[in-house]
């Protein structure tokens, strides 16, 4: 009986060591910086992210591995100079009409937050998309804001069920956002 217990527990430990490990692979690994000098921002993407060409006019990043994406998509806003409250509730409402219309998403998680001297609307999403051969779901977190008259979006995509593999790498990068308007 000992003997069964103390096998039980060795495997047990080396099943948690071996899920531990594979579960903070990338939590592990460090930042390199992607900096955009048409639009004057930097943000921090995870090494491990491999630059992929932008499709669409207001696509100015992606970065991606097999089950994690990230872009940037920057589009001009000349009506308005910064994020207020007010403009991105409205903005969160647009949005999600347009995901639950499109892409039966439902909403996770949503809000207003703060980055360096930035109002940002967040929220975490997971949408079906539908197409003639298959059927998908992932999970996604947007960041979207006004910053000198350009409205920001930063999406991350996720296959569900991975979504604590990258939840650090996604707050590590959207903490490192800068704005580098003024610097030249």
């Amino acid at each position: 009986m000992k003997v069964a217990l103390k096998k039980f527990i060795a495997v047990f430990v080396a099943c948690f060591l071996v899920n531990f490990s594979a579960c903070h692979t990338f939590a592990f690994q460090g930042m390199k910086l992607y900096r955009n000098r048409e639009y004057h921002f930097s943000i921090e993407i995870p090494e491990y992210l491999q630059y992929a060409t932008p499709r669409g006019p207001n696509i100015k990043m992606v970065a991606a591995i097999k089950d994690f994406s990230m872009n940037i998509i920057v589009k001009p806003e000349p009506s308005v100079e910064y994020s207020t409250d007010e403009i991105l509730s409205e903005i969160y409402s647009e949005q999600m009409q347009y995901m639950e219309r499109n892409f039966n998403a439902k909403i996770l998680e949503a809000g207003i937050i703060s980055i360096p001297q930035t109002r940002v609307l967040y929220c975490g999403y997971r949408a079906r998309y539908d197409y003639p051969r298959e059927t998908f779901f992932l999970t996604g977190y947007c960041f979207q804001f006004i910053r000198h008259r350009q409205a920001f979006c930063i999406t991350y995509l996720v296959e569900p069920g991975k979504e604590n593999l990258y939840k650090e790498a996604i707050i590590d990068s959207i903490s490192s956002f800068v704005d580098e308007t003024d610097f030249y």
